[in-house]
């Protein structure tokens, strides 16, 4: 609900089905919600104290690999087909509902494969996370091992959607049309501060990032 702030304990963990007792369905996703801060990396009853905080020591791991057999891939253009990555979700993150007061941080989101052919519905596009219309803040997030059909292989964003990502990690990402790391439709507006973007690839055009005509994005202190 809206002002809640919920604290996630190092581990993997993946969407729940959308349909009871059918573990393979790629509609599985994690939805974040309005005004909801989520934040990963904490020790959890692993640790001394639970309470205590670091997203690389106490890696929380967003996985849209439902089985947990995806294996290794010689190209990341090879995740697209891949027989072990059938059962992966389209979305592993949803931002669609979110607003400004939405915060998503300290999370591997990894493991999302958008492929489909009904293209309206944007099902193949951004692996890693898909937003139409949300307005989040990710901070703190690896997003790596994604990729989608279409757009936006880490992530997908559709006007009026206006999320912005800091202290981010964009890697090893493929979009088998354009836009690797992300990719921003329409009127949408991304805010990208202090990221890193590498090792991301497009079999066209924008490796790390892509948009159409009227996306916008902002830039700073990048590499």
């Amino acid at each position: 609900m809206p002002g809640s702030e919920i604290r996630v304990a190092q581990g993997t963990y993946r969407p729940d089905p959308v349909i009871e007792g059918q573990f393979t369905n790629p509609n599985a996703t994690f939805n974040l919600g309005k005004g909801v801060v989520l934040k990963g990396g904490y020790a959890g009853l692993k640790g001394t104290n639970p309470n205590e905080r670091d997203v690389v020591e106490h890696e929380t791991i967003l996985s849209g690999d439902l089985n947990g057999d995806d294996d290794p891939v010689v190209r990341m253009a090879d995740m697209i087909g891949d027989f072990h990555r059938g059962d992966n979700v389209y979305h592993v993150v949803t931002l669609s509902e979110t607003d400004a007061s939405s915060v998503l941080d300290g999370f591997t989101i990894t493991g999302g494969i958008a492929v489909d052919t009904a293209l309206p519905d944007k099902l193949g596009c951004g692996g890693a996370i898909y937003n139409d219309g949300g307005a989040a803040t990710v901070r703190n997030c690896m997003i790596i091992g994604n990729a989608a059909e279409y757009y936006g292989g880490g992530v997908y964003n559709h006007g009026p959607g206006s999320p912005t990502f800091i202290t981010c990690i964009m890697a090893d990402n493929w979009a088998q049309w354009t836009g690797g790391a992300i990719y921003s439709q329409w009127s949408g507006l991304v805010t990208m501060s202090q990221c890193v973007l590498s090792n991301n690839g497009a079999q066209y055009s924008g490796g790390a990032v892509s948009g159409t005509s009227l996306a916008q994005f902002v830039i700073s202190n990048c590499i």
